[in-house]
């Protein structure tokens, strides 16, 4: 999470966002950029912040510039909102660099915020870059006096999600065992959801007498309570931390070391996400989507429900409404033409976001190669 405070020796960038769902959307943008070397830090602003880590956008110009003065950043994130001159103006007052994302021709709804034609003009014109959302909003910036050529289309920055790491050779090994056994994950799994796996299991199993299921505790020390339940369910039961491969007879393979979800969710093709059934989801469903995995959800979705509407919105999960419907739900998408299109809907998404995170990264990472913190 982006702080309110700056650290030494780092290059500060404003992220002057409009809604809280942004908030989580820059932070991984600045984790990028961390994790490519640079000494970098994201401060967020919104008008009416209700977390003390999130900064109040001013609203005149003299509190602009006195933020700038106070924060000294090297560039401006602008992520949706009215393009407003009383921020505008003191930034271009000290060259201070203005990136747009989540652009939309709403954004230029000036006259509601005083702007002055040849002024407003003035002030777009020196837009550093622009990334609109839907192309048919292009003449409207450049009428507007944006130069064409900083414009770009691009997917929405809350497309995007960190692919978890894993590693390749981790990858082959489980999947020369696995051979063509069919297997699901059902990803962060505490005690309470995993009489709910056991039964949803035997039912899917029905269809495919082979499938595996890999449990992913939510807690690694869980593992051997969980591997108890599934044993005493009369499933043949092993774990990973315990130096074990699964065999052919294994049914349940207990995930519970430090090996990354990455590795898990690129092995499965099919995930039930842990939490939506009571407390909402405890992971982020691009993060399976991202690595080629369908996720199985119930309704509570927490704090990842913009996620969940996006993935719902091209057909790229599969919601139930009761844990009975699980295992029916499974083996539905043991159906590969089924879970492939599921897959592709889900991988296209977050794929267009995290290309637009690459090319904002890259306009980032050239601003900062010009300065030193």
């Amino acid at each position: 999470m982006p702080q309110s405070h700056v650290r030494q020796n780092q290059h500060v960038i404003w992220a002057r966002c409009s809604s809280p769902n942004q908030i989580e959307q820059v932070a991984e943008l600045e984790q990028t950029l961390r994790q490519d070397g640079d000494r970098v830090q994201f401060l967020c602003s919104l008008p009416d912040p209700r977390d003390e880590g999130v900064l109040k956008t001013p609203t005149t110009q003299r509190n602009t510039r006195q933020f700038i003065f106070a924060h000294r950043p090297i560039a401006v994130l602008w992520v949706g909102g009215l393009l407003d001159q009383n921020i505008l103006a003191p930034c271009h007052a000290v060259d201070l660099p203005i990136v747009v994302l989540e652009g939309s021709a709403s954004m230029l709804d000036g006259p509601a915020r005083g702007w002055l034609p040849g002024r407003g003009r003035s002030h777009l014109a020196k837009l550093h870059a622009v990334f609109l959302k839907d192309m048919r909003d292009r003449s409207a910036f450049v009428q507007a006096g944006v130069p064409d050529h900083v414009i770009q289309i691009a997917g929405s920055l809350g497309d995007s999600s960190t692919v978890l790491p894993y590693r390749e050779s981790d990858r082959r090994e489980l999947a020369e065992v696995l051979g063509t056994r069919p297997v699901w994950l059902a990803a962060e799994t505490q005690p309470e959801d995993v009489e709910m796996l056991c039964q949803a299991h035997r039912e899917a199993a029905r269809r495919a007498h082979r499938l595996l299921l890999i449990i992913a505790p939510t807690q690694p020390g869980s593992g051997r309570a969980i591997a108890d339940t599934c044993r005493a369910a009369g499933l043949n039961t092993s774990l990973r931390s315990a130096g074990a491969e699964p065999e052919e007879s294994t049914q349940v393979y207990l995930a519970d070391d430090d090996d990354s979800m990455g590795l898990w969710y690129r092995i499965a093709p099919i995930t039930f996400l842990g939490g939506t059934f009571n407390s909402g989801a405890r992971d982020d469903p691009f993060h399976p989507a991202a690595l080629g995995s369908v996720t199985i959800h119930g309704p509570a979705q927490g704090k990842y429900q913009e996620r969940f509407r996006k993935l719902m919105s091209v057909d790229a999960t599969l919601q139930i409404m009761t844990p009975a419907a699980l295992g029916e739900a499974v083996a539905q998408l043991l159906s590969v033409d089924k879970a492939a299109a599921k897959a592709n809907a889900g991988w296209d998404i977050t794929s267009r976001g995290a290309a637009t995170a690459a090319l904002v990264s890259a306009i980032l990472q050239h601003l900062i190669d010009g300065e030193a913190p």
